[in-house]
């Protein structure tokens, strides 16, 4: 286990919340999206806990039953 990074600085980043839809098709959910990446994305949503195959992009690399 590493021990946690110290945080040397703070960032502010501008961000707006509303609809974002996931995939081509699917529901719109309400997301929040920033003008900048933050860690290695400019959006972020809460979906639902199950997804279907089609959904995660790992289904085409890893071995599905």
């Amino acid at each position: 286990m590493e021990p946690a990074e110290r945080l040397e600085e703070v960032t502010r980043h501008r961000y707006g919340i509303g609809p974002a839809v996931p995939m081509p098709g699917a529901e719109p959910l309400t997301a929040i999206g920033f003008e900048e990446p933050v860690e290695f994305c400019d959006r972020y949503a809460r979906g639902s806990t199950r997804i279907r195959r089609e959904e995660d992009p790992t289904h085409l690399v890893l071995p599905y039953p």
